[in-house]
């Protein structure tokens, strides 16, 4: 496996930047870019975290929390089933929870 974008930099320099951000976007998201992209352009400073260098793990783990939270609030509404079908609006068990 090839190393992230960001580690790729550290360890090789910064030739061939936006092929990279693009051959990753390919492989992960499955995402091509709208337009002919060079060497010139640099299409990774349009996500914010990149030239702000804010780590991601902060977003994973939030997302993730995100989940285990309202899995948690549909058990105190009394939920049984899927988690896309629960409906928390005016529990109030699941408003103590929370």
């Amino acid at each position: 496996m090839k190393p992230p974008w960001r580690y790729h930099i550290f360890e090789n320099g910064v030739s061939k930047l936006n092929s990279i951000w693009w051959d990753l976007r390919l492989r992960l998201q499955g995402i091509i870019p709208p337009l002919p992209r060079t060497e010139t352009h640099f299409d990774a400073a349009s996500k914010r975290h990149i030239p702000a260098d804010i780590p991601y793990t902060p977003y994973y783990v939030a997302l993730l929390l995100e989940f285990q939270i309202y899995k948690s609030m549909c058990e105190a509404a009394g939920h049984d089933g899927p988690l896309y079908k629960c409906d928390i609006y005016r529990s109030r068990e699941a408003g103590r929870l929370l």
